[in-house]
C-alpha cells in the first residue's frame, strides 16, 4: 500500500493461502499455500511455498505434500537465501508400536511428528532436515510409554 492507502501491488496464486507470508526485500512475496490431503486434512496444513513477483509471475515454487509428509503453519527465510519449513510426517500406529509406543496411547490416525527441512530455492533441493525418526518422533514414542 502507498501512503494514501491504495494497493500498489497484489499477488495472486492458484493455491488457497496458507498461514504465513513474507514481503521480501526484493519486493517479491514469499507465501505458503494449501494443498489438500487425505492424511493431513486439518487446520494449519499447507503443502506448498511460492515466491511471487509484483507482476504476478511465480519465481519459485516448492511442493512438500503427499500421504507421508506435509508442510504446515510457518516458514522462515534465512540469511543465506534458503528457507526453513516445518512439516508433519505420518507414522502409522503399527510403526509407532514397533518403535516402542504404548499401543494404548496411539489410535488409527497414527502419529504426525514434526520435522524441519531447509530448502535451497536455487536447486529446489532439501539441503538439511532433522530426520524426525531421531528427533520429535523418538521423544513422542518414549513419552507415550
Amino acid at each position: 500500500m502507498n501512503r494514501e492507502g491504495r494497493a500498489v501491488y497484489t499477488w495472486e496464486s492458484n493455491y488457497t493461502p496458507g498461514n504465513s507470508v513474507y514481503l521480501l526485500e526484493n519486493g517479491n512475496l514469499l507465501h505458503t499455500g494449501t494443498i489438500r490431503s487425505n492424511t493431513f486434512d486439518v487446520g494449519g496444513s499447507g503443502g506448498i511455498v511460492e515466491e511471487i513477483a509484483p507482476d504476478g509471475s511465480v519465481i519459485w515454487s516448492f511442493k512438500y505434500a503427499d500421504d507421508g509428509v506435509h508442510l504446515h503453519h510457518d516458514i522462515e527465510p534465512m540469511p543465506n537465501g534458503n528457507i526453513l519449513m516445518i512439516a508433519w510426517e505420518f507414522i502409522t500406529a503399527a510403526e509407532a508400536v514397533v518403535a516402542g509406543r504404548n499401543p494404548n496411547t496411539v489410535n488409527d490416525s497414527g502419529l504426525w511428528p514434526d520435522h524441519i527441512v531447509e530448502v535451497d530455492p536455487a536447486t529446489n533441493q532439501i539441503v538439511w532436515d532433522n530426520c524426525c525418526l531421531f528427533a520429535t518422533y523418538d521423544l513422542r514414542v518414549n513419552v507415550g510409554r
